[in-house]
This record gives structure tokens, sequence and C-alpha cells, in this order.
């Protein structure tokens, strides 16, 4: 149990490095190109055609690629310190609320992708593989702590 535990920590490791790297590029995307092959793709426009959206929605959409970037690199921050002192005597609750903070987050970020219609798999594999990874740390968390609970709390 003890050595799942920490294969389920190394994911969520991980899981933080992968938000740090996918926040750090949607963060450069969003001060730079604003848009990836999969935006214009889901648009049907050719990148020397996304002008055409217009100057304003070229910046709404740069603004909040550059905010999501911002935010994905700070909750990657935190993630990481988190993780890497969460698996010791008291910090239970930290485990918990790492793995109670993913449902809204990925909720969320696959839903309104659901919900809009943008289900392009080069687009979405990301978000996929960090909930796999999220899950992986989820799940082996709770499995250690219903059987080490004294070690843990």
């Amino acid at each position: 149990m003890w050595r799942r535990a920490q294969w389920g920590q190394l994911a969520w490791v991980v899981h933080a490095v992968g938000l740090l790297i996918a926040g750090a590029v949607i963060l450069w995307v969003g001060m730079t190109s604003v848009f990836v092959a999969e935006d214009l793709n889901f648009l049907c426009l050719k990148s020397r055609d996304a002008g055409e959206l217009g100057a304003k929605m070229v910046a709404v959409v740069a603004h909040d690629r550059a905010t999501l970037g911002g935010m994905l690199f700070a909750s990657g921050a935190g993630m990481f310190l988190s993780v890497l002192w969460c698996f010791r005597r008291g910090a239970a609750w930290l485990w918990t609320t790492t793995a109670f903070l993913g449902i809204p987050a990925y909720t969320a970020a696959l839903g309104v992708h659901l919900w809009v219609g943008y289900i392009d798999w080069r687009h979405l594999v990301h978000a996929v593989a960090g909930l796999v990874l999220w899950v992986a740390g989820s799940t082996s968390h709770t499995e250690y702590r219903s059987v080490h609970s004294p070690h843990f709390y």
C-alpha cells in the first residue's frame, strides 16, 4: 500500500509539472499568436483569415488565453509545492483537498469543450492525460488512507 501511495504521489507531482508546462505554453500562445491550429480548424479559418474576426475579438481571446495560462501556471506551482509535502503525518487534509479540487477543474475544462463541440483530440489529449494522473493520485491516496489512517492523520 505504501508503494502504491508513493506512485500516486508521483502521479500528482507529474500532474503539477504538466500544469506548469501547460500554463507556460498557453500563456505564451495568448501573448503571441493567440490561436493554435486546432482553434483555427474549429473556427473554419486559415491563419491569415483570423484577423477577419476583428481586432477586439482577437484581443478578447488573447486576454482569456493568457489569463488561463497564468492561472494554470499558478495552480501548477501551488499543487507542486502541496503534493511534495502532503504525504506526511497530519497532511491528509491536503490530499483530500487536492483530490476534491480536481472535480470542478476537470468538469469545467472538459465540460466546456464538450458543450461547445470543440472535441479535437490533439487539443484535449493533454487535459485527458491530466485527468488520468489526477485520478491515479486520488485513487492511490484513498486506498492507502483507508488501510493506514492512524499513520496518515
